[in-house]
């Protein structure tokens, strides 16, 4: 029973993606409400702060993203109602939410850090700096969503974690400025225009 409420679950959130303005093309997701693509968290699951700074130079494989700030994550819930609590950025949190697909769609979308058979987790790292002392670390946002046979519990927050740390369950937020793709009805406009541009020059010859 459990394994069959998974498949219906996984088809729901396909369901749903477009209704929350996430477009998912596998390596990336584009967030429509900020017009900001998220890297897929199996690029950089597994690596520090450091390691993936490193990958993010001229000529590297994650050349052309940069890590996505603090606010960018928060951005992603806030743009879609949901508010954070909290007397900090550390300890800035949602409410816990119940029966919303909202937050497994994102982690689904996204890609889960860590996967148990009641549970997906999404923990990535953001570029601000989390200034304490002499520690070098970095505030990382954080998804849960918990489910059973009857219902989902969903809830997103913020930690710390060192620069040159790394852990199996943990990821970098990497994002770019999506590229704007022209729409359908402009692309026809111009194809016409090609065409007439075209015959005019063929009767032009023709004289």
């Amino acid at each position: 029973m459990k394994y069959l409420y998974l498949l219906v679950l996984f088809l729901s959130n396909m369901a749903h993606a477009n209704s929350y303005n996430l477009v998912d093309y596998g390596g990336y997701t584009l967030d429509q409400n900020s017009s900001l693509e998220w890297l897929d968290t199996s690029f950089t699951k597994g690596k520090s702060y450091n390691q993936v700074l490193d990958l993010l130079g001229s000529g590297q494989s994650l050349a052309g993203w940069r890590y996505a700030t603090y606010d960018e994550f928060k951005q992603i819930f806030t743009s879609r109602g949901y508010s954070f609590e909290g007397t900090s950025k550390l300890t800035a949190s949602t409410p816990t939410v119940d029966d919303d697909l909202f937050f497994i769609t994102l982690i689904d979308a996204l890609g889960a850090t860590d996967t148990r058979s009641t549970r997906k987790d999404l923990l990535g790292l953001t570029s601000e700096d989390y200034k304490n002392n002499n520690e070098d670390s970095q505030y990382y946002g954080f998804i849960r969503s918990t489910y059973n046979t009857n219902n989902i519990t969903s809830y997103a927050n913020f930690s710390r974690y060192e620069d040159s740390a790394s852990t199996a369950t943990l990821a970098s937020f990497l994002v770019r400025t999506a590229t704007p793709v022209p729409e359908p009805e402009s692309v026809i406009i111009m194809l016409l225009g090609l065409i007439y541009i075209s015959r005019r020059a063929s009767q032009s010859n023709l004289k």
